[in-house]
């Protein structure tokens, strides 16, 4: 009876993944983080910083990206005492030492604590850092575009996956040209053929 439950494992696994090749159905979401909170052009920012993908927040999500936190769930959490599903998500995202990022834009006490007595500042400042000793990590997103302020092209290490895709085997940069850190990474480790093009002034 063992072996027989066994066998309907693996060939239930094994549709599984042949529906996921046609369908995307079982993909692979290794750099999927869950997102707490709403999406906001901070989100997206670090999301394409990051290299990461969005999923919806669950217990198999890679880590978690908070781009809203409410001084209750500060609270909540910092005592180890989650109310939400969400909440219950994050604490064990913490606890099984998942990445966990709060992006200190969303903080919506930000405003809130500036008005208060120091006896609160000190109190929510002590859940900050203690949200800090179960290891997250409070993150400031500067915006930038695809092209910056200087209107500077990025190349990130998907742009050079999607290219790669389509059989782009050499590529041209210049000093108008910035190459991200993980997409210089991804240049060695796949050995890519780059030539460097100074601009003339």
């Amino acid at each position: 009876m063992d072996n027989f439950e066994e066998l309907v494992q693996i060939v239930t696994q094994k549709v599984l993944e042949a529906l996921g090749d046609k369908t995307g159905i079982y993909q692979d979401k290794t750099n999927a983080f869950g997102v707490y909170g709403e999406e906001t052009e901070v989100l997206k920012q670090f999301i394409k910083d990051s290299e990461h993908e969005i999923s919806v927040l669950s217990d198999s999500s890679t880590g978690v990206v908070i781009s809203q936190l409410s001084l209750e769930t500060l609270m909540r959490i910092a005592n180890m005492l989650p109310e939400t599903p969400a909440e219950k998500i994050i604490l064990e995202a913490l606890l099984e030492k998942k990445k966990v990022y709060v992006l200190n834009n969303g903080k919506e006490y930000r405003s809130l604590i500036k008005k208060s007595l120091y006896g609160v500042k000190e109190q929510v400042q002590k859940a900050e850092n203690q949200w800090s000793k179960f290891g997250a990590e409070f993150v400031t997103v500067k915006l930038t575009s695809v092209t910056n302020e200087n209107n500077k092209k990025v190349i990130t290490r998907e742009s050079l996956q999607k290219e790669m895709n389509q059989g782009i085997s050499e590529w041209t940069v210049t000093d108008s040209m910035i190459v991200t850190p993980l997409a210089k990474d991804f240049i060695r480790e796949k050995q890519l053929k780059f030539n460097y093009v100074r601009n003339e002034e």
